[in-house]
């Protein structure tokens, strides 16, 4: 795509039609890019003048993209990109509205934007407001009686809007004569993100403490959770019905949405140690390990390469420099082991 900058988190529409980037918080450069996915390309970019963005929400085919920040003297801030027109600051009556909440000591912390591009929530602290899109009118605040939005996403068809928050709770709010559904624990700390399945009656929670928690929006509780990682998950992936993430403690799970019962994924096999015993440790310029783990490689200063294979306690073979060329002997700078064979640099 070209001229692609730094991204902290990237949001997507209910339809994966389209997405779009979230800089980095005080980036020099504080652009939201939007992209539809057929076909690839960038359809527009979005910034706030002198001032950063902090969240971005898009609709079905980014018919309206609304972004959340701040500017210069950090009063936040909502542009709005419309169906069918240009980006523009939120209509004066939801401007008005997050002024007037900011001035009352509110944090306006999270935005969303329905699938149809017709609504558009603000989260705050124990507090959801949703808006009208096209006037800007406020339609609902509803109180969710949880702590500060951490994460919100409406359901694929709009119907519902779901919240995850800084506590670990989670709420459903209808979006028809809009009113709290419920709310309810899902964990015992930040809800870092959410999504929600298809028919729209489960979402997946990624929370900082538990892992990862499976929640039926219908029956209205926990029916999966991972609590075998140890520490906070700080990233996931996978594919298809397998979630992955690292723990802080550098494991590594897999979970199955099936059963909700997580794997660890065993680490690498441990490299057979090294006695370096008079081997003063400046001298060492890199160390490289195989892929299975049975070989390690140490290389010195001096150009020279100790290697240890095979069986824990094996003496190290010394491979001695390069041939010299010239009156210097060549500087070591890296050592690879690939395929049995080893490649000094």
């Amino acid at each position: 795509l070209g001229g692609l900058r730094p991204c902290q988190r990237l949001e997507r529409s209910a339809d994966h039609g389209a997405f779009a980037t979230v800089p980095p918080l005080f980036a020099d450069d504080a652009s939201c890019s939007v992209f539809t996915a057929t076909p690839l390309r960038r359809a527009l970019s979005i910034a706030i003048e002198d001032g950063t963005i902090t969240h971005a929400a898009i609709a079905n085919g980014a018919e309206v993209v609304a972004v959340l920040g701040a500017d210069g003297d950090l009063s936040r801030r909502v542009l709005v990109r419309s169906k069918g027109g240009d980006v523009h600051p939120a209509e004066a009556p939801l401007q008005a509205w997050i002024d007037a909440a900011v001035a009352d000591g509110q944090t306006v912390a999270n935005v969303a934007v329905s699938p149809d591009g017709a609504l558009l929530a603000l989260g705050c602290h124990g507090l959801v407001a949703l808006f009208d899109v096209a006037s800007g009118d406020l339609i609902e605040a509803l109180d969710t009686e949880g702590a500060l939005v951490s994460s919100m996403r409406f359901t694929p068809k709009g119907e519902r809007l779901v919240v995850g928050d800084f506590a670990g709770f989670v709420s459903a709010i209808r979006t028809k004569r809009p009113r709290v559904l419920f709310t309810e624990r899902a964990g015992f700390d930040v809800v870092l993100d959410l999504a929600i399945a298809p028919k729209g009656d489960r979402v997946a929670l990624v929370t900082k403490a538990d892992g990862l928690v499976l929640f039926d929006l219908k029956k209205k509780r926990e029916t999966l959770a991972s609590h075998g990682p140890r520490g906070p998950v700080t990233s996931s992936a996978g594919e298809g019905a397998q979630p992955i993430g690292e723990t802080a403690a550098g494991e590594t799970w897999r979970w199955s949405v099936e059963t909700g019962q997580p794997t660890r994924l065993e680490p690498a096999p441990e490299a057979a140690p090294l006695d370096l015993a008079g081997v003063p440790a400046d001298s060492i310029v890199e160390v490289a390990r195989s892929r299975d783990g049975e070989s390690l490689a140490v290389l010195l200063d001096d150009g020279r390469t100790l290697v240890v294979t095979g069986e824990r306690g094996a003496e190290p073979v010394e491979i001695p420099p390069p041939p010299q060329d010239g009156e210097d002997p060549p500087w070591p700078a890296d050592v690879l082991l690939s395929g049995g064979e080893i490649v000094i640099v």
